[in-house]
């Protein structure tokens, strides 16, 4: 009864007062392989997955009539994590505060590698479906992979007891490999674990879904926001941490197949230059922890690093410039009110670097980029050489974008 369709459905329709039913199902599929074996077998992951996509299930049309699932529509919404209350003490050079338990404290994939983050206070408000998402990672992590069933190994993300594990049915296999499951999930920071889980479960040895996996990360950095890119970069960490014989070739996805990070964001200089700062901040260390990302970095070198180099010197500088002026303005105005600093969780960053100013920020980010291009063989002092004047693009690729543009963005 627990597991039924008329019960998982309720779940959208009243999710204010189904926390509870969803920490149950959690716990029982943590409680033992056989439960969760059992689970598998009675497509609790479809079911789970159709709370989730609701009118999106690829089920839909086929085993329901269409427009026969409830959905909370605010499941859709983008809820970027929120720096924690001692990232912000340590910012503002304060002592941390006490720590309090909260429920569903998200915590990075990666030690390290952000500073930390958890949803913000407008995340109360819409359906938590942590629990939920948690559970279908054990089921999927406990199914037979599509790599054990063509006989190409035990993906390592596997629990225990596989050569008793059921395949997943067909549906329940089909929300597993759809782009809309990961793009839904990937909207809020606090999905992160779970989806990363059954990602890389679902990417091992398996070229279909990791073609699939690269396109969903790809959109979900093009559609971000600058403070919502923290998770996505985590995912895109364990995408690329996934130790198997496809491993250069999901590198080479990311960073030069359709789904080319570094084009995307030459693209957007103009249109969305924090999001590009951001985001080539968080590139740096991302890229020093995959030998594979800097051996498909090394040959092209000289066709990103100009326009990536140049960038970055002219929106600092812009924002040094934006920064002065709006001080000025305050100290010359006594009823001016300050502009707010910033405060946001970016991959790569310290917690006490959550409220940086934009100019110190693109510095940062600036350092550290020739820091890389100097590992790779480049000359950053070179490569950053206008060519042809102002605005002119790199040796390949799309030009960079001029200096009034990015004062005007």
């Amino acid at each position: 009864e627990l597991t039924s369709h008329a019960s998982m459905q309720q779940m959208a329709e009243v999710w204010r007062r189904m926390y509870q039913y969803t920490v149950l199902l959690r716990k029982c599929a943590e409680h033992s392989w056989r439960n969760r074996h059992l689970m598998v077998r009675r497509a609790v992951v479809l079911q789970a997955c159709d709370v989730v996509l609701g009118d999106l299930s690829p089920a839909l049309g086929s085993l329901y009539p269409r427009g026969s699932l409830k959905r909370a529509v605010t499941s859709y919404e983008s809820i970027p994590l929120a720096p924690t209350p001692a990232a912000l003490a340590a910012a503002a050079g304060l002592a941390p505060p006490p720590a309090a338990p909260e429920r569903n404290e998200w915590q990075p994939l990666v030690p390290g590698s952000t500073g930390g983050g958890q949803p913000p206070a407008s995340a109360m408000v819409t359906p938590d479906w942590t629990e939920l998402f948690g559970m279908i990672s054990l089921l999927v992590r406990s199914a037979r992979a599509a790599s054990m069933i063509s006989g190409r190994g035990i993906p390592p993300t596997m629990l225990e007891a596989p050569e008793d594990a059921p395949p997943l049915d067909e549906w329940s296999a089909r929300c597993v490999g759809s782009k809309m499951l990961y793009n839904t999930a990937l909207k809020q920071g606090r999905y992160t674990r779970a989806t990363v889980d059954v990602l890389t479960h679902v990417c091992y040895e398996v070229a279909a879904a990791s073609d699939s996996a690269a396109e969903v990360l790809y959109e979900s950095v093009s559609f971000s926001n600058p403070d919502a890119t923290a998770h996505v970069f985590e995912a895109i960490d364990a995408f690329l941490g996934i130790e198997d014989s496809l491993t250069t070739r999901r590198a080479g996805l990311v960073l030069s197949g359709q789904s080319d990070l570094l084009t995307q964001w030459s693209t957007n200089q103009e249109s969305n230059p924090r999001l590009v700062c951001v985001c080539l901040r968080s590139f740096t260390p991302l890229a020093r922890r995959h030998k594979a990302v800097m051996d498909e970095l090394r040959p092209a070198v000289h066709a990103w690093a100009p326009w990536a180099l140049r960038f970055l010197a002219r929106f600092r500088d812009a924002r040094a410039a934006d920064e002065e002026a709006a001080r000025i303005k305050f100290e010359q105005t006594p009823t001016a009110v300050p502009p707010p600093a910033p405060s946001m969780v970016v991959y790569g960053e310290a917690p006490e670097e959550c409220g940086l100013a934009w100019s110190v920020r693109a510095a940062r980010a600036l350092e550290n980029l020739r820091g890389l291009v100097a590992e790779l063989g480049g000359d950053p002092d070179a490569l950053a050489q206008p060519e042809g004047g102002a605005g002119a693009g790199g040796p390949t690729g799309p030009g960079a974008a001029g200096g009034d543009d990015v004062d005007a963005a």
